[in-house]
């Protein structure tokens, strides 16, 4: 009985990589930019095309990092004059 329920937990856990592929797969092909934030706004999920939307580099974002961080990264690498980067801040801060 032990051997049928490791395969079926095996098969189960393949099963679960094959979807988490297929997902980060669809995510990372698709042509809008993607960032999902938690309730910290720190990142929780983001696609390749998010980071080309603003002119980062693939190991400049990571799981975990903060909105703002990331967001600094961006104005840091723009034109975008400090008086604008100062609204956006107090803009974000209402949310």
């Amino acid at each position: 009985m032990m051997a049928f329920e490791d395969s079926a937990d095996r098969r189960q856990t393949d099963e679960m990589k094959t979807v988490l592929a297929l997902h980060a797969i669809a995510i990372d092909g698709m042509a809008d930019g993607l960032c999902v934030l938690d309730s910290e706004f720190r990142v929780v999920l983001f696609n390749r095309r998010y980071l080309e939307i603003l002119g980062l580099p693939p190991a400049s974002v990571k799981v975990g990092a903060s909105l703002r961080a990331i967001l600094e990264q961006a104005a840091d690498n723009s034109f975008a004059s400090s008086v604008y980067r100062g609204e956006m801040w107090r803009d974000l801060e209402q949310i």
